[in-house]
């Protein structure tokens, strides 16, 4: 499913705690977070980036495994110093 056609990302009743933090710090930072149906582990911050807040991981789509990076302050940081372009998925 297309990015734009994921719903927004919204807080569950049995979510980890990382999830509930992720959701609300990446609203609160002015990002474009989506949750697919599917899981109750992954957001989507972005067309080509997938965050994973119980594990801390982030996958760029595309790329062989996770990025070192880990952790919700390293996904912050990956988005705000990227070109709002980038952050879109407008190449």
């Amino acid at each position: 499913m297309k990015y734009y056609q994921l719903p927004i990302a919204v807080g569950r009743a049995d979510d980890d705690p990382a999830m509930a933090d992720a959701i609300r710090a990446l609203m609160l930072a002015g990002i474009d977070v989506r949750r697919p149906d599917k899981t109750p582990y992954q957001l989507k911050v972005s067309e080509t980036i997938s965050y994973y807040p119980s594990k801390g991981t982030i996958f760029i789509d595309g790329t062989a495994g996770a990025l070192p990076q880990r952790g919700l302050q390293a996904l912050l940081t990956l988005l705000i110093d990227q070109p709002c372009e980038k952050r879109l998925g407008i190449h």
